[in-house]
């Protein structure tokens, strides 16, 4: 597979293999980190305190008003997984 606008380049091969590695690790690190440290901290917070008290509303209502209370996971795990895969193939392409 060579580089369109540089033909003498193939892709994935000698140093290309070692930026490619590390932008892939870079961007792998900038999202998956941002959606678990979301998680991990409104766990953290509702673990210490509770899903109702006013500081978890405060910090992390955005993930759990509207939702039943038997749900308010599904923000969090389900939808911050889509915004995973969104970061994984923009940054991928």
């Amino acid at each position: 597979q060579r580089y369109m606008t540089e033909p003498d380049l193939v892709c994935f091969e000698g140093t290309h293999a070692v930026v490619a590695l590390c932008s892939a690790v870079g961007i792998c690190v900038w999202v998956l980190g941002a959606c678990l440290s979301i998680c991990l901290l409104c766990f953290r917070s509702i673990e210490h305190r509770s899903l109702w008290s006013s500081f978890t509303q405060r910090r992390f209502g955005y993930f759990v008003k509207g939702l039943e209370p038997g749900y308010w996971w599904w923000e969090l795990l389900v939808k911050r997984f889509d915004l995973l895969l969104s970061g994984l193939v923009a940054g991928s392409s």
